[in-house]
């Protein structure tokens, strides 16, 4: 899906040290990637630099900053597109500078994979009416398959900053998710677990498992923002691919040599996920009401405003 995330906020404000242009968001070191209005990305990442300064990034996904209306059309039309799943709709409070954690998982039990064991037995000397003797007690070999509780979903980190202005959020953002995909059978077939078992008369017959190897995706984007209180931040470009193989044939003829092929076939089917992130800020008081009225912000509610020229610091 590709679609515009909007253009960068800006804020015109006393120049400082750090902001010497004086306007957000500004930028103090000659080789840092400025936000454009041009693109409508926030991120750098999805940016280039020196000559690729003023391509547009082709990105299958939804990037940047939303203001509340826009935000709500997104969420719209993705509502319409088929296919399309809310994965999480948390909220949490927290301090300026504090990390707070959302997590909605699901807690699964894995076999991780395989110990070897005994059902007991030992070899020792025993004395019986004074006669001295060696006393050998079997044991039979076990595998044990080790089992782990692991958490299977979105988790998302953030660290929220109240700017000095009041009205800015400078947030670092964590989200990731985790997925079991199930076991790697094809290469657990070149790995067998043996264990053998010692009697008095000799060596036992060898006993073979099934060496599981679970298999797990995991995506994750680290990123750090700043936005208006009550914007939207979204991220995206998370994507993931899926192939599954399946095999059809005719019963009794696909199994005939040479001629079962023609009643055979193969066919791999594919299945793309793009994970989107949304996080939207909010300053509140300590009774909990929101600190900033919409009539106080300083920017169009149903659009942002455009951005100032970017002028390079002269060398």
């Amino acid at each position: 899906m590709a679609a515009s995330g909007g253009t960068a906020p800006s804020y015109a404000g006393a120049p400082s040290e750090a902001n010497p242009n004086g306007f957000f968001p500004g930028t103090s070191l000659p080789n840092t990637i400025p936000s454009k209005a041009t693109d409508g990305n926030i991120f750098s990442s999805d940016r280039g630099f020196g000559d690729d300064a003023n391509k547009v990034p082709t990105l299958a996904t939804v990037t940047g900053i939303l203001t509340d209306p826009q935000f709500r059309v997104v969420l719209k039309a993705l509502e319409t597109r088929r296919g399309t799943d809310l994965l999480n709709e948390a909220s949490v409070t927290t301090l300026s500078g504090r990390q707070t954690q959302i997590q909605v998982v699901e807690l699964k039990t894995i076999v991780t994979g395989t110990t070897a064991g005994s059902t007991g037995g030992n070899v020792g000397n025993a004395n019986v009416a004074g006669i001295g003797g060696t006393t050998v007690v079997n044991s039979a070999p076990t595998i044990n398959y080790p089992t782990e509780v692991q958490p299977f979903g979105p988790t998302l980190d953030v660290i929220p900053y109240v700017s000095a202005d009041g009205y800015t959020v400078q947030m670092t953002l964590i989200p990731s998710i985790t997925e079991f995909l199930g076991y790697d059978y094809d290469t657990a077939a070149q790995f067998v677990p043996q264990v053998q078992g010692v009697s008095g008369t000799g060596i036992g017959v060898p006993l073979t498992a099934q060496l599981p190897l679970p298999m797990f995706r995991l995506r994750a984007v680290t990123t750090s923002v700043i936005v208006w209180d009550g914007q939207t931040v979204v991220l995206g470009g998370l994507l993931a691919e899926t192939v599954t193989k399946v095999k059809d044939k005719v019963p009794m003829l696909g199994d005939l040599p040479l001629v079962g092929r023609l009643f055979r076939s193969e066919s791999s089917k594919s299945l793309k996920k793009n994970l989107m992130i949304f996080v939207t800020p909010t300053i509140i008081d300590p009774a909990g009401n929101r600190y900033h009225s919409e009539d106080e912000m300083p920017f169009a509610q149903t659009s942002i405003p455009l951005q100032k020229p970017f002028v390079p610091v002269a060398q």
